[in-house]
C-alpha cells in the first residue's frame, strides 16, 4: 500500500512540474506538450478545469478542433489544435497576444522587439508584410542563432506586428505577401514587435 502510495503521489508531483514548465524549446517541445500529447495528456499534466475544449483559429477565417489551457490567465494561455476529433495528436500549439510567460530556450516571447530578436539571431532576419492574416512571418534567420531548431517533425514560426504609434501609414512600405529584410530602411520605424509563437507538427 504504501509502495502504490509513493508511487501515485511521485506522478502527480512529475504531472505538476510538469505543468509550471513554460519553456518552449523549437523543434521539440513547447513546455510539457510534444508532438504525441493529447487531450488526456493535457488534462492530466495542466490539471481537467484548466483545459477548455474549442475551435482555435489557423487564419484565414478557418478553425480547427482544438483546446485552450488556461483560457482566462492571458499569461500562461496556450492553445492546441487537433489533427482531427479525436484530440490525440496535435498539429500545432500557438501563444498569441501582446505578453506570455511562455518563451524560447533562448528568450524570444511576445512582446519581444525588432532589436532584440536581431542582437539574439546575431544577424537580420527576413520577414513577410504586414497587414494581413500571416503578418511579419519570419520566413528566415538567415542562418542566424534562432533558425537552427527546426527538426523534420516540428516547426517554430514566428511573427511579429508593428506597435508604433501611426503604424497604420508608416507600414505601407512593408505591406502583404513580400518579404523584407528586417534590417531595410523604415523598418525599426515600425517598432515590430513578437505576436505570435507558432510550433507545428507534421
Amino acid at each position: 500500500m504504501k509502495v502504490v502510495l509513493g508511487l501515485a503521489l511521485g506522478l502527480a508531483a512529475c504531472g505538476s512540474h510538469a505543468g509550471e514548465d513554460r519553456v518552449i524549446v523549437p523543434g521539440q517541445r513547447v513546455g510539457a506538450i510534444t508532438r504525441t500529447t493529447g487531450m488526456a495528456d493535457l488534462r492530466r499534466i495542466y490539471g481537467p478545469t484548466n483545459v477548455v475544449v474549442t475551435e482555435v483559429e489557423i487564419g484565414e477565417g478557418e478553425t480547427a478542433p482544438g483546446a485552450v489551457v488556461f483560457p482566462d490567465d492571458s499569461l500562461r494561455r496556450v492553445e492546441v489544435g487537433w489533427h482531427d476529433s479525436t484530440a490525440r495528436v496535435p498539429r500545432f500549439v500557438v501563444v498569441r497576444g501582446a505578453r506570455s510567460a511562455w518563451h524560447t530556450d533562448a528568450g524570444v516571447t511576445l512582446g519581444t522587439g525588432l532589436t532584440r530578436l536581431t542582437q539574439l539571431n546575431g544577424r537580420g532576419f527576413v520577414l513577410l508584410g504586414f497587414g494581413w492574416d500571416y503578418a511579419g512571418t519570419v520566413v528566415s534567420w538567415n542562418d542566424g542563432a534562432l533558425g537552427v531548431h527546426d527538426s523534420s517533425h516540428t516547426r517554430f514560426i514566428v511573427r511579429l506586428a508593428p506597435t508604433a504609434a501611426g503604424a497604420d501609414s508608416l507600414q505601407r512600405g512593408a505591406l502583404g505577401d513580400r518579404e523584407y529584410r528586417s534590417d531595410q530602411a523604415g523598418m525599426a520605424a515600425l517598432a515590430p514587435a513578437v505576436y505570435e509563437l507558432l510550433t507545428t507538427f507534421e
